[in-house]
């Protein structure tokens, strides 16, 4: 079987400079990394933006087809907020940092 978790290294010659508030955590994941995908979860250093939203959150990237990754800037938390409509977002999906969400998206794609 295939493994469902998908990397792309960064070119080397091509510099990243994070957005304003984005954790170490962010910074260190995009240095290295231009794409991360598992399942409907995609990750890309070019998504990494403010999140109109939600301005005390950063955009990462996407997970399905209707749910934003954000990271919360104060902290460094990252959580999956619908993109439902809803007056105000639902911060119940949280994680500690991007690598314990990446983590939990890997062993969800993998089928553990």
């Amino acid at each position: 079987m295939a493994d469902p978790f998908h990397a792309e290294q960064a070119p080397v010659q091509q510099t990243w400079s994070a957005p304003e508030g984005v954790s170490a955590e962010v910074r260190s994941l995009f240095a290295t990394y231009a794409v991360i995908a598992a399942g409907g979860m995609q990750l890309r250093r070019e998504d990494v933006g403010p999140y109109v939203r939600e301005p005390q959150f950063v955009r990462i990237g996407t997970d399905v087809e209707h749910a934003d990754v954000v990271v919360r800037i104060s902290d460094g938390r990252v959580f999956v907020i619908e993109d439902d409509g809803a007056p105000l977002a639902d911060l119940s999906d949280e994680h500690a940092t991007v690598w314990h969400y990446l983590l939990e998206v890997s062993e969800h794609a993998r089928g553990n």
